[in-house]
């Protein structure tokens, strides 16, 4: 006998709760007042009042992805010192606090939710709450720092982080160098006033040394900038002196390169840096740079894409990786 056809999405309207054993991903809808954010969460801006109504009005209208929860029961047999914290919820974020927030902002009477069952570690917990703020490219880095901190934590070392994370140990111990900076130098990083590779490479001073590193630091930055801004003019006749177009100095190398002596690269400012002073920062010889903060190359994941995106973003400000996202599609159309 031939059976009537379900959608899945009809299936996934009227789960079933609270089944000993279910397997994970189970998905339900959920009113927002059963659920509680976690305490795990380092994630501390979550838009203005009019973003959450925009977003809130958005979700109403379809809600793309759905937040991922844990059962109460669940969640405190991990932390059972969260009792009073999550208070009579049913269930617990795992992610999704910014979409949670939202439609309680514009009231919305159910919310998609997946329950996942199988986060049943602290690590695993842990990992899945860091997970998604890691991957945003809007992250606070002090936020980020302590989210990668407390994963240390749990997992006994930087090395088992790193691994969780599929990160390197390099990548974890930047970020846990922010946590060094005094809490007005890390307030200035929140608010943007102060660039994280600065902030990183004056993190190893002591506190009370912090402020004058810092200092000297951002006024070796603004020297750098002008050097390189400033109009070269060589004299006639020698090695930097102009060549007429087309000759051999100035001439693309064969892999469509600038030819060699002429590679410029975009700086923090918008201005140009050589391809030396670049070198120098990088540390192209295997060692870390002047700046104290860049990974060597020998450091770069260049076997893991992931975590060479990750690299990328915590180095590049957006507009410089739209730039070299076309620069490599330039590329590998040749």
């Amino acid at each position: 006998m031939a059976g009537r056809r379900v959608a899945l999405s009809d299936l996934a309207r009227e789960p079933v709760e609270e089944v000993p054993g279910h397997s994970a991903g189970t998905p339900i809808r959920l009113t927002p007042n059963r659920i509680a954010p976690t305490p795990l969460n380092k994630r501390t801006n979550f838009g203005t009042p009019e973003q959450q109504t925009e977003l809130g009005e958005s979700i109403r209208h379809r809600q793309l992805a759905a937040v991922v929860v844990v059962t109460r029961a669940s969640y405190l047999g991990l932390y059972p010192e969260h009792k009073e914290l999550i208070g009579s919820a049913d269930y617990v974020l795992v992610n999704g606090e910014r979409r949670w927030r939202a439609a309680g902002q514009v009231k919305l009477p159910r919310l998609d939710a997946m329950i996942r069952e199988d986060l049943d570690s602290r690590v695993d917990l842990l990992h899945a709450v860091a997970a998604e703020n890691l991957d945003r490219l809007n992250l606070d880095p002090i936020e980020e720092a302590h989210s990668v901190e407390e994963l240390v934590t749990e997992c006994g070392s930087a090395a088992a982080a790193a691994k969780q994370l599929r990160r390197t140990e390099g990548w974890v111990s930047q970020r846990r160098a922010l946590l060094k900076l005094t809490p007005e130098i890390q307030a200035r990083v929140q608010a943007g006033e102060v660039p994280v590779r600065i902030a990183r490479s004056i993190a190893s001073t002591s506190p009370d040394s912090q402020e004058a590193a810092l200092a000297g630091a951002l006024e070796q930055r603004s020297a750098n900038r002008a050097t390189q801004r400033r109009p070269h003019r060589p004299e006639e006749g020698s090695a930097d002196s102009p060549v007429p177009a087309g000759s051999e100095r100035n001439r693309p190398g064969v892999d469509g390169s600038a030819a060699p002596g002429s590679g410029t690269a975009a700086d923090e400012g918008g201005g140009h840096q050589s391809v030396s002073a670049i070198s120098d920062e990088v540390g192209l010889d295997g060692r870390p740079g002047n700046s104290g903060d860049f990974t060597a190359v020998k450091d770069v994941p260049w076997d893991s894409l992931p975590d060479l995106a990750g690299l990328i973003r915590s180095r590049l400000a957006p507009d410089s990786i739209a730039e070299l996202i076309g620069l490599l599609g330039n590329s590998a159309q040749r």
